[in-house]
């Protein structure tokens, strides 16, 4: 997922209908545009919540409604239902919390029965955080209030950003999650589905787990201690760490770049020996130099459970990566699952497509494309990263 500086950006759990999807670009002056897809999900769909309107609402790209699948819902644990709904926004008070946050603060909100999500049912939601107009550096925190302590940091931002990043929060055993923030800020927290609870994983679900770092190139964790330098391809193996097992065949994941001179580098990620067998880039990572940008993703993974990460520029004197697990999708096949797919299926600046100018609208076939099947009610929606760049990178 790329982070969009000064501008606000697309929620990066966005999902859409099969078929085509229609783009509203809102960006004054844009070059190019890449979209990834991550996968696809197969549960009894909810119809998406109301965003809200005015300045930043929660995506510049949206979703058409979705049509509730032809079944029971599942009582599973582990089933994405896509909702879309504002939750928190300190400029109005709306969750009851008016800001500027305090810094060094905790604030809990209710997230059950909140923005589409419902009372019941739910394990963990995946959530759109957004910090606007900063006003000094800040690093920002998104936890369960059940069990509120000092986990991994969501936002990473400077004074003048407005940025987002995107987490899948377990939900606390009192329906709520709490907002943290080192310096005195403005928030908003957008809702862009949930995962079920219930006494049996579903195949292919998301399972959550205690946020856990498994990779430190700063001290060796996970991988030889280092400054990462070179372009050559970087394979982390995340089986077996953080409460991954054998059966993950992805895992949702927090990757924090530490940049101390780079000027607007990219990583890119792929299941193990995805390069080298020439695939697409999956994930992309946009950061900038002398910056941390953190950065919620889906890295699927190989058999042996590995992922690969590319460094398209050598910089000196490096950066140095963090990686941190939220959870992990089950491997087994199932009829209402998450399949993932890392594919890219459409770039703007690859013939014939051109730059998207401002304010216009672009249909882009999904079904059937980059490994995706064709549109069918089996097929509910996907998950995908929109990348606008100005910089040539992706």
């Amino acid at each position: 997922m790329t982070i969009v500086r000064s501008r606000r950006k697309p929620a990066f759990f966005q999902p859409v209908s099969v078929g085509f999807l229609t783009l509203r670009i809102l960006i004054a002056a844009i070059v190019a545009a890449a979209l990834g897809v991550y996968g696809l999900s197969a549960p009894a769909f909810a119809a998406p919540a109301s965003t809200g309107s005015g300045p930043l609402a929660s995506s510049s790209v949206r979703a058409p409604a979705l049509a509730p699948m032809q079944s029971t819902p599942s009582v599973q644990a582990g089933v994405f239902v896509p909702v879309q709904g504002r939750a928190v926004d300190t400029r109005s008070g709306l969750g009851g919390i008016t800001g500027p946050v305090a810094a060094g603060t905790w604030y809990p909100f209710q997230i059950l029965g909140q923005a589409g999500v419902p009372a019941t049912g739910v394990a963990t939601v995946l959530v759109n955080l957004t910090i606007v107009g900063g006003t000094a550096p800040n690093a920002a925190q998104l936890v369960p209030n059940s069990g509120r302590h000092h986990e991994t940091t969501v936002l990473f931002s400077g004074a003048g950003d407005t940025i987002s990043n995107s987490a899948a929060i377990a939900v606390g055993s009192d329906g709520k999650l709490a907002l943290y923030s080192s310096t005195s800020q403005q928030f908003i927290v957008d809702v862009q589905g949930y995962y079920t609870s219930g006494s049996t994983p579903a195949p292919g679900g998301f399972v959550s787990v205690p946020t856990s770092r498994v990779i430190d190139t700063r001290d060796g964790t996970g991988f030889p201690a280092g400054a990462w330098t070179g372009t050559a391809v970087k394979s982390v193996t995340l089986k077996s760490k953080g409460g991954v097992p054998d059966t993950a065949g992805a895992v949702f994941a927090n990757i924090t770049v530490i940049s101390t001179d780079a000027s607007n580098p990219v990583f890119a990620t792929l299941p193990g020996d995805g390069f080298a067998q020439g695939g697409n880039p999956g994930t992309s990572i946009n950061f900038r130099g002398n910056q941390t940008t953190a950065i919620g993703a889906v890295l699927q993974m190989n058999a042996a459970g590995v992922v690969d990460i590319k460094h398209y520029m050598s910089v000196t004197p490096g950066v140095n990566v963090l990686i941190d697990i939220q959870g992990y999708f089950d491997g087994q096949v199932s009829t209402s699952s998450f399949t993932t797919v890392e594919s890219r299926i459409y770039d703007s600046r690859v013939a014939p497509n051109t730059a998207i100018p401002a304010n216009t609208t672009v249909e882009v076939q999904i079904g059937g494309v980059g490994g995706l099947p064709a549109a069918s009610p089996n097929v509910a929606g996907v998950m995908m990263n929109i990348t606008p760049l100005s910089t040539g990178f992706g």
